[in-house]
């Protein structure tokens, strides 16, 4: 082996050892992390949007849409045939605008109750 492709080697030895040194430490700062050494304490959270799967969701103004839509493909997409449906599914859309949204408390509760235990 000539000499510069032992330096090459050897560059190349010591680049992987970098690279592994650097994966260790990401490694050892993830289960810190997860094992809650280096923060004030560990978040616990529910992810509540997966609880619904294979569930048919309520969809706001499903029905309304799928009227104009209908409306718009019979009559060629013309406006002013479809203009009952449409204003139907505006004014459902407003009332649902108006409606105050459902907050899930579920993580700030858990988190609450999570703090509570550790005094």
């Amino acid at each position: 082996m000539c000499p510069r492709e032992e330096d090459t080697a050897r560059e190349e030895a010591t680049a992987r050892t970098r690279a592994r040194a650097r994966d260790d430490r990401a490694r050892r700062g993830r289960i810190e992390r997860a094992m809650g050494k280096g923060t004030a304490e560990p978040r616990v959270r529910i992810n509540t949007k997966s609880a619904g799967r294979g569930k048919r969701r309520d969809v706001a103004c499903l029905n309304e849409m799928f009227t104009l839509l209908t409306c718009y493909k019979t009559n060629n997409f013309e406006e002013g045939k479809c203009a009952s449906a449409r204003r139907a599914l505006d004014s459902c859309l407003e009332l649902r605008a108006k409606a105050p949204k459902k907050m899930n408390t579920i993580n700030h509760h858990l988190n609450r109750l999570i703090r509570l235990t550790k005094k």
